[in-house]
């Protein structure tokens, strides 16, 4: 005969220690998180639209940075954003080439 516990009631089922409602819960956080990560890196992915269908092609926001006059010896800085609009990998094998031309 076994011994009921008071209030007649069961203890919950135990998985490694933990009741098995945690072990659920828990497993339940998991999947949500795994939704919310790679739903996000499928919808980033399919948000591109290459440009260039069967290649790499680099684009450059600007071809041409006109500084004005610029006294002798003073540092000048220009920035150009690059993306890739092609639907393959861009590969840089070489230093990229910058041509500065004074007085014009």
């Amino acid at each position: 005969m076994s011994k009921a516990r008071k209030g007649g009631q069961s203890s919950p089922k135990r998985w490694l220690g933990l009741p098995l409602p945690a072990w659920i819960g828990a497993l339940g956080v998991v999947v949500i998180i795994a939704g919310v990560v790679f739903g996000s890196q499928s919808r980033k992915a399919s948000a591109f639209t290459a440009e260039v269908a069967g290649s790499p092609r680099l684009k450059v926001d600007k071809e041409l940075v006109d500084l004005g006059k610029v006294p002798l010896g003073t540092w000048v800085e220009a920035s150009f954003d690059l993306q890739n609009v092609g639907d393959g990998p861009l590969k840089i094998l070489k230093k990229p080439w910058i041509e500065v031309v004074e007085g014009c």
